[in-house]
């Protein structure tokens, strides 16, 4: 590039409008790259500089797209660098974020004064600045930092703020609780810190997803109860909210043009959304993560480097790929085996499997042969390779295979006889149950390796990947059960009655299996239902084993009590720790299954107490058996909430299943759910359309 004579002293109109030093670059100043504004160019030639001052800078600004600051603004908004409208008496921006609005009554002060700045700083002794009146922008000042134990109640309501102390404990709080579930630990926490410590952080990551990380945070924060809940909080919103909706708006300024950390922040807004029941944005949110993801061409292979050295490059590389796994999970999650909700419904992305946590995090290369998920939707990977695959892998195959149970369930039958060896069902339940006896050592949920998940910090994920094996056994099998009228269900009519009973033992195993994995939960970890998905588990196996359990005749007596027990655990764990009005419906549409087919023990037993104190709203999404239901077809009407099939009997058709299945076979018992299924689904219909 060739520079500007510096004798001239020329300086392009941007650059002179804001008092800055133009480095003179042709054909754009580096300071307009900065500012994302097409340089007005600058010529050497005499009378340049006068044509140049008769432009204006609104006309340069508009033209590349770029909202300029304007002179006024309030105190707040001017900290914060954010967009003031300047209306008085207080300007939009402060009235959303509950801040002081107050304009200055004198000029700006003068270099000369702004140098002396440090000798008009408060001292020590003096009373601290709110944490409100810290805004986006503050240079980091840890002696303004907030005390970690401030109630959310009144954090949730301000805006970030970028002080030393109040970022590291809510981005701390993401690191060991969020980004360690599925694939979100995309951010290499150790350079993430360096830039924390330098204060580069909004410089380096930005500040949308600063905000994103911040309100997963608070969200967890809440769950774990250090806040003070005898407060009267904002039932309005959840914690965190204010902030994704903050991150929300700074990302969509920038959706144009994404880039990585566009993708990033799309990816925890998406998750935030469905932890949050926001399940329509998190739908909207899941296509832009996929359509980022395609724009900047993540589902493609990266070429090896020619070097063997480790470089950052490698830390961009694995971030990459974790980006997209990420999309890849959310869009099993919202697409809930719908083909037409679906991205990747013809197969797994081919770009290979993420690489272990020490190895990203120690920038370490990886000399293992990269794995793949298999690239035709119908294969499966061999018993090798299942074994080599890392825990955040392992979570990616089961997350594959929780779309191909869904879309499998909701095809018709193919003529095949579903308990043949060849029929889809069974290589279907087969690839789930060679995955099991298939992991390595290390992640087989003992009693020894959840001390060493838990000293890994893996602990809740490790949780998590056999919850998702166990119910996913529970949502292919359960269409065997009586009441389960998927489209799939047909196929059983015809099947033999060992083989439906052996696929009835087999979900009520893996539902009773769920609550044994609840009650070692308990055990470790504070709040069990941090992920979304770990309560519609919940929820869905203590629904089957209810509806199992009404088909037993009477001298199982012995399986009834098992089935009692669990249940009655599951429903406690529901009433003690799910929060807001979802969990709360969920748990009275369980009791009113539990009545309405006679287990009128059950329902006095699970009625409990509810707490004294107030909850905040819901963190979680779903009472069905997917996260969201988004993805059924009879979701896409007008109606954007669906009853549980199950949990909406008519109270005159009813029959009390544990004193009268005794003199009818499960046959007899099918047939009388399908009946009173047909006849809902009719009522539902007239009285909802």
């Amino acid at each position: 590039m060739a520079q500007a004579s510096s004798a001239e002293g020329v300086s392009c109109l941007v650059c002179r409008s804001r008092k800055v030093k133009c480095d003179g670059f042709i054909p754009s100043c580096q300071n307009c790259e900065t500012l994302g504004v097409d340089c007005p160019g600058y010529k050497v030639a005499a009378g340049t500089k006068s044509r140049l001052e008769g432009a204006t800078l609104e006309t340069v600004y508009r033209a590349s797209g770029v909202e300029k600051r304007r002179v006024g603004s309030c105190e707040a908004c001017r900290r914060a660098k954010g967009r003031c409208d300047k209306a008085r008496p207080a300007c939009s921006r402060c009235l959303q974020r509950s801040l002081a609005c107050r304009y200055p009554q004198r000029q700006r002060p003068s270099a000369t004064s702004r140098s002396n700045v440090s000798e008009e700083s408060p001292r020590s002794d003096e009373p601290r600045p709110d944490v409100a009146d810290i805004s986006p922008g503050t240079a980091f000042d840890p002696r303004s930092s907030m005390s970690p134990l401030e109630p959310s109640a009144r954090l949730q309501n301000r805006p970030l703020p970028w002080d030393l102390q109040t970022l590291k404990t809510v981005t701390g709080i993401y690191f060991n609780r969020v980004a360690t579930l599925r694939c979100l630990d995309f951010l290499h926490k150790p350079s993430f810190n360096h830039s924390l410590d330098k204060g580069s952080l909004v410089e380096d990551y930005g500040e949308a997803i600063l905000y994103a990380m911040g309100a997963h945070g608070l969200r967890i924060r809440e769950l774990e109860g250090s806040s003070n809940f005898n407060t009267q909080p904002n039932t309005s919103s959840v914690p965190g909210k204010i902030w994704a909706e903050e991150s929300q708006a700074l990302v969509m300024r920038e959706i144009g043009k994404p880039t990585l950390m566009t993708a990033m922040t799309l990816v925890l807004l998406c998750e935030f959304a469905l932890h949050t029941g926001q399940d329509a944005l998190a739908f909207m949110l899941c296509g832009c993560c996929h359509s980022a993801a395609r724009l900047l061409a993540l589902d493609r292979p990266t070429p090896p480097s020619n070097s063997g050295e480790v470089s950052e490059d490698n830390i961009l590389i694995e971030a990459r790929r974790r980006v997209l796994w990420s999309c890849f999970i959310l869009d099993s999650i919202v697409g809930s085996g719908v083909n037409e909700n679906l991205r990747w419904r013809d197969g797994a992305p081919q770009i290979p499997l993420p690489s272990s946590d020490q190895s990203f995090l120690s920038q370490a290369s990886d000399t293992e042969a990269r794995l793949f998920l298999p690239r035709n939707s119908d294969s499966f990977p061999s018993g090798e390779e299942l074994q080599r695959y890392n825990l955040r892998s392992n979570l990616i195959y089961l997350m594959s295979m929780r779309t191909r149970v869904l879309r499998l369930i909701r095809t018709n039958p193919d003529g095949v006889d579903i308990s043949n060896i060849q029929s889809p069902f069974i290589q279907t339940l087969d690839a789930l149950e060679a995955w099991n006896n298939s992991i390595s050592s290390q992640l087989q949920l003992t009693e020894f390796s959840i001390y060493v998940h838990k000293e890994l910090n893996t602990l809740e994920s490790l949780f998590y990947l056999h919850l998702s094996y166990h119910i996913l056994v529970c949502d292919l099998t359960r269409i065997s059960i009586p009441g389960f009228a998927f489209p799939l269900a047909a196929a059983f009519r015809a099947a033999p009655q060992a083989f439906i009973s052996h696929c009835q033992d087999v979900c009520r195993h893996h539902a009773a299996q769920v609550s044994r994995i609840l009650r070692m939960m308990a055990q470790h970890l504070n709040f069990l239902f941090a992920e979304s998905t770990t309560y519609a588990a919940t929820y869905e196996a203590t629904k089957i084993m209810i509806v199992y359990a009404a088909s037993l005749s009477g001298n199982e007596h012995d399986t009834r009590m098992g089935l009692k027990e669990d249940v009655m655990f599951n429903m406690k764990v529901l009433s003690e720790q799910a929060r807001g009005s979802l969990p709360k419906r969920a748990c009275r549409a369980l009791t009113r299954l539990l009545d309405r087919f006679g287990f009128n023990d059950m329902v006095d037993d699970s009625r409990v107490t509810p707490p004294s104190y107030v909850y905040h709203p819901s963190l979680l999404s779903s009472v069905s058996n997917q996260t969201i239901r988004i993805g059924a077809p009879e979701m896409m009407q007008e109606k954007s909430v669906a009853l549980p099939k199950l949990c909406t009997f008519p109270t005159s058709h009813l029959f009390a299943a544990h004193t009268t299945t005794s003199t009818r076979t499960r046959t007899d018992v099918r047939v009388r759910l399908d009946h009173l299924l047909a006849r809902l689904e009719t009522l539902l219909r007239m009285r909802m359309f």
